[in-house]
């Protein structure tokens, strides 16, 4: 998998991006509420003139606000939405950020289990090929002794790096549960 189909996969729908956009609702609101005309005068009546049906009426007013505070608080609420839009675009570039370092822990860890795995395999048949040469005689029982103990010093590695590579399978599979192993 590539950077780009892991970071693809958390998209406008994944829970994370939803939760950073629930900080501009409350700034669009305060837009919306700042450019509404406040008080509204509502009026209704009812005429049923003799020989008409009768009429219902609806009237809506607004008394617009003298004093300047309206269109003050409009250029305030846009200013918000636009602080909010800001902080959402830093929020996302964060977030990216976190997904490429999870995907980079997680496929340099995986790289670095395969190749401690070749190196394990390789000193493995090393010292298997010295061991069986000490054991006839063409080579010291020292030197078996110690490819040994590399031997054992790369399969601890390896199971390091194994368990580097669960952690960081783990962290990825927080942020993209539908990975496939």
């Amino acid at each position: 998998m590539t950077e780009e189909e892991f970071l693809a996969g958390v998209g406008e729908s994944h829970a994370a991006v939803r939760a950073l956009q629930e900080g501009l609702a409350p700034a669009e609101a305060a837009r919306v509420r700042a450019g509404t005309l406040q008080n509204p005068h509502v009026e209704f009546w009812r005429e049923q003139p003799q020989a008409s049906p009768r009429l219902t009426n609806w009237t809506v007013a607004w008394t617009p606000p003298l004093d300047g505070r309206f269109g003050v608080a409009k250029e305030a609420a846009d200013a918000g939405v636009a602080a909010a839009r800001e902080r959402l675009a830093s929020e996302r570039a964060r977030l990216r950020q976190e997904l490429r370092r999870v995907f980079a822990e997680w496929s340099l860890s995986s790289e670095r289990r395969a190749l401690l795995a070749a190196q394990v395999e390789l000193v493995g048949r090393l010292a298997e090929a010295e061991r069986q040469r000490a054991r006839v005689g063409e080579a010291a029982g020292l030197s078996a002794r110690r490819l040994s103990l590399v031997q054992a010093e790369a399969q601890a590695a390896f199971r390091d790096a194994e368990a580097d590579l669960a952690r960081a399978e783990a962290a990825a599979r927080a942020w993209r549960p539908d990975l496939v192993r």
